[in-house]
């Protein structure tokens, strides 16, 4: 198959996630996939995202002061590492948190959930980038719909996945499930000299 392929069948798929992410969530849960394959998909969308993130910020602090540009002065290694541990502990996690609320959900289906929900918020980081070179104003609301996304198709696909009918308890444990998630991964960063403390002594000034 080739990009153009790909990009012809991805594109529409991502946009059908934002439209009705539970249906496309019952898609997910119906693949017939290894687990090996599941966490390689995964790891793969995360180098990308990586790389993706690292040009976003790049050209959003290109117009800073030196100053302010070295308080993000996060490595690319550092946010490739980052991401494979949110968005592994994040599996971890969806299937954690439904299993003690009585989900039904299964580990292999979170894999596959995380890592398509980052390979759809990756298509919103190349538009993202691409509007910014023209229109960086843009750029910014682009930013606010890809927040917007994540925490609808998010709940929405945890919602599906264990079978809960209640989306709005399903956001707020998620809410309160990444705000503990940053502050170790902020910690973690910090630790091991992966990220330079910058005047409030926190990655991005958290």
């Amino acid at each position: 198959m080739t990009a153009e392929a790909l990009i012809r069948q991805m594109v529409p798929a991502m946009i059908e996630t934002v439209r009705d992410p539970r249906m496309v969530m019952r898609r997910i849960m119906g693949l017939e996939m290894n687990e090996p394959a599941r966490w390689l998909f995964l790891l793969l969308v995360a180098v990308v995202s990586s790389i993706l993130a690292y040009i976003g910020l790049k050209q959003a602090v290109a117009s800073l002061p030196l100053a302010m540009r070295q308080q993000f002065s996060l490595s690319p290694f550092a946010m490739a590492g980052a991401q494979v541990f949110v968005l592994g502990a994040m599996v971890y996690g969806l299937d954690l948190i439904g299993r003690l609320a009585g989900g039904r959900g299964h580990r292999k289906d979170a894999i596959l959930a995380v890592a398509w929900l980052q390979a759809v918020l990756s298509g919103v980081q190349v538009l993202q980038i691409v509007v910014g070179l023209a229109f960086p104003g843009l750029s910014g609301l682009l930013g606010i719909a890809a927040v917007v996304i994540f925490f609808r198709t998010l709940t929405l696909f945890t919602a599906e996945m264990h079978g809960f009918h209640s989306a709005g308890a399903v956001f707020f444990t998620i809410l309160l499930a990444l705000v503990a998630l940053a502050t170790v991964l902020n910690f973690l960063l910090t630790l091991f000299g992966l990220l330079a403390p910058n005047a409030n002594g926190g990655l991005f000034g958290v």
